[in-house]
C-alpha cells in the first residue's frame, strides 16, 4: 500500500515557520514597561516599550488601595506623565495604551516614604541631604532591579522563540524524511 505524499504539506509548514518568526518576534518587541522617578512630591511615571520606543499618548491612571482614582493623564511624546502627592500611601499605577498594551505597578507606601514623600500629611523627619541620598540609592538600585528583569524577560523569550522554532524545523524535517522513505 502506498503512502500519501506530504509535498502539499512541505509549503504551508514552511510557511508556518515563517509567519511563526515574524508574528513571535512582532508581538515580544511591544512589552510595556513602567518606570518610576521621584523629585520630592512629584512622581513621574515613564512609559515605553520594551526596545525604549516610549508610549505616547497612554492613558495612566493612579489608584489608592480602596480603588479611588488619585491621578488620571495621558503620556506626553517622550512617554512621561507627572503628578504630586501630598502623602505616602500604597499606590496602583496603570498604564493602557487603548491597543491592547497595557502595564502596572505597585509603589509601596514605604518606597514613596524613603523617596521624601511626607506620610500623614507631615513632613519626613530626614534632612533633605539624606532624601536625596536615599532617592539616588533608591533609583539607582530600582535601575539595576529593571535591568535585571529585562534581560531575564529576554533570555526567556528567546529560549521560548528557539523551541519553538526548533520544534517547527523538527516537524518539517521529519515530513521530508517520512516522505522520502515512501518513495
Amino acid at each position: 500500500m502506498k503512502r500519501p505524499s506530504l509535498r502539499p504539506w512541505l509549503t504551508p509548514l514552511c510557511l508556518l515557520l515563517v509567519l511563526q518568526m515574524v508574528v513571535i518576534s512582532h508581538a515580544w518587541a511591544h512589552r510595556m514597561l513602567i518606570f518610576p522617578s521621584f523629585d520630592g512630591e512629584t512622581i513621574t511615571i515613564a512609559a515605553s516599550f520594551s526596545r525604549n520606543a516610549p508610549a505616547v499618548g497612554a492613558k495612566v491612571t493612579v489608584r489608592d488601595t480602596d480603588g479611588n482614582i488619585l491621578h488620571q493623564g495621558h503620556t506626553d511624546d517622550k512617554g512621561r506623565m507627572q503628578f504630586t502627592l501630598q502623602r505616602a500611601q500604597k499606590l496602583e499605577v496603570v498604564v493602557n495604551d487603548g491597543a491592547g498594551h497595557r502595564a502596572s505597578l505597585t509603589l509601596t507606601r514605604d518606597r514613596l516614604r524613603a523617596a521624601g514623600i511626607p506620610d500623614d500629611g507631615e513632613h519626613s523627619p530626614t534632612s533633605p541631604h539624606s532624601q536625596t541620598d536615599v532617592q539616588q540609592r533608591l533609583d539607582a538600585l530600582s535601575a539595576r532591579v529593571e535591568a535585571l528583569e529585562r534581560k531575564d524577560r529576554y533570555h526567556s523569550d528567546v529560549w521560548r522563540y528557539a523551541s519553538a522554532t526548533l520544534l517547527l524545523l523538527v516537524i518539517i524535517l521529519s515530513a521530508l524524511l517520512w516522505q522520502r522513505r515512501s518513495t
